[in-house]
This record gives C-alpha cells, structure tokens and sequence, in this order.
C-alpha cells in the first residue's frame, strides 16, 4: 500500500494475465480497474482464475475448480488438473482408456503482471512478472518447472523465437535454457 499527496491508498493492481497455451488460451490479456470476467458455459473464466490461483499459490497450493467440470468429475473420472491445462486436454478418452489432450507435448506460460501506481516524475510505472514455465515432453511425463520474476513487462518476442526461418511469422515457444537466459540475462530476473 502506499498513498497519494490527498492520503489517498494506491494499490499495485494485477495489470496483465499471460496466458500461453493453458488450455485453449495463447494470449497476453491487458487487466485495468475493476475487470469483470464474463462469458457463456466453456469460454474459459474458470481456467484463467486457476492460472491466477496457480501462480500465487504454486503447484502444492493450488486446487483448480471442480465445478467448471459440471457435476465436478470429468467423463474420465478425473478433476481438472495442471496436465490437463497445459497440453489441453479434450475430455475424452483413447481406445485403450487414457486421457486424450490437443498437444502431445509442450511448454505452458502461465504469469501475473503487476503494476506499482506512478511515481512523482516517472513516465511509466514500476512493472513485475511473476510466473512459470511448464514442460511436458509427453502425456506421461513429469511436469519441469522453471518459476520465474522479472522486473518488468514480458513480450511476445521474450518467449517465442521464428519456429522456422523459411517461414517467417510462425512462433515456437523458447527452449527451456534459451527462457533461463533471456529471464536471468537480458531482462535481470
């Protein structure tokens, strides 16, 4: 908390939710004010406030919403869970019973932007991101966690580099050492 020249309380607000391929997200959504989180059955809203949940609380903290599920058991048996989020899972299963996702395999970009109100002088406020990058080489595998801070905005540019130079415009997320360096680096996480 701090206060105005009128002692009036400024609070750091949430200013911005990263949301790269958690579930069907893959997008930097701006937050200003008082936001409002609305939309039909299935767009999402429950997804986004356990990416928010995720990142403040961690993986051991957070318990994602059995209710966006319906009756709170997925057809699978199964509750939501941080698998499923990141390689999208479909609520379906395979021949042989297993969990069927979108992506195979991946890297998921969950973080919270935070903005400090102005300063006398400043042209821009102070900014922090906080997040984690998460691996899955395959349905089965172990999660790898990278957690990370910035002392400022991220970008799309870095956490994405050209996936294939004969084809400009097409994005692949950072492996997981180049992220490190850019974080650690180039950007003073």
């Amino acid at each position: 908390w701090k206060t105005d020249a009128m002692d009036r309380p400024q609070r750091i607000t949430l200013s911005r939710i990263l949301a790269v391929n958690w579930y069907g997200f893959r997008r930097i959504i701006d937050v200003r004010g008082l936001t409002l989180l609305c939309g039909e059955n299935g767009t999402g809203k429950s997804a986004l406030l356990d990416l928010v949940q995720f990142v403040l609380l961690g993986s051991k903290g957070a318990r994602f919403n059995r209710a966006a599920t319906g009756d709170g058991k997925r057809p699978t048996g199964r509750d939501r869970d941080l698998r499923g989020y990141c390689l999208c899972d479909t609520n379906t299963q395979t021949k042989d019973g297993q969990p069927r996702y979108l992506r195979p395999s991946g890297v998921t970009l969950a973080a919270l932007e935070f903005e400090w109100p102005l300063e006398a002088g400043e042209a821009e406020p102070r900014r922090e991101t906080w997040g984690v990058r998460v691996e899955y080489e395959g349905p089965t595998s172990d999660a790898r966690y990278v957690w990370f801070f910035t002392p400022c905005r991220l970008h799309w540019g870095d956490l994405t580099r050209e996936a294939d130079l004969t084809q400009p415009g097409r994005q692949e997320m950072l492996a997981e050492d180049e992220f490190r360096v850019r974080i650690k680096r180039d950007l003073q996480g």
